[in-house]
């Protein structure tokens, strides 16, 4: 009876504990050394709770080479695909404001963007991406260099190819 109580509650102990998916994530986005005409540097956590992907832009400066009367930002989950990637999963936007040509602005207020998560999706297999709207319609983007579940051994060659060939890399 004895060993089967410490069975139980071992059991319940890691039902209750968190799992690694659960808890928050710290990311680091950086587009800066790209020639975009958008471009930035997102930073703050992200955490997977079935069935939701919460990212929190805690700062962030965005830096536009031309005047843009509605600047917005979306948070977008990318997978791999024949020729590079592909949006899995895409939030809401949300507006940035008006920018000046060559304007550099720091957000310092949190932005929240929430996705939904489709049942079974690999973690190991997609990667935070951050995408700037520009008013005329047109995207740039700013791709994290690991995927969402953690560094990996891809991680090191994608983050070596976002300093070489950022435009094709992301």
């Amino acid at each position: 009876m004895r060993t089967f109580r410490i069975v139980l509650l071992t059991m319940l102990l890691a039902e209750a504990a968190p799992s690694q998916q659960d808890s928050a994530q710290a990311f680091d986005v950086s587009s800066e050394a790209s020639l975009y005409v958008v471009r930035g540097r997102l930073v703050g956590t992200f955490q997977a709770q079935s069935p939701v992907l919460r990212v929190v832009v805690k700062s962030a400066s965005i830096f536009t080479l031309m005047a843009d009367s509605r600047l917005q930002l979306r948070a977008v989950v990318a997978g791999a695909s024949g020729t590079g990637w592909r949006k899995v999963l895409t939030s809401e936007p949300e507006a940035l404001g008006a920018f000046g040509a060559g304007e550099r602005r720091e957000l310092r207020d949190s932005i929240v963007f929430t996705l939904s998560v489709p049942p079974g999706m690999d973690l190991q297999q997609h990667w935070l991406v951050f995408e700037f709207g520009r008013s005329d319609g047109s995207t740039t983007y700013a791709c994290s260099e690991r995927n969402l579940a953690g560094p990996d051994s891809l991680s090191a060659r994608r983050a070596h190819q976002l300093r070489t060939v950022y435009p094709l890399a992301c």
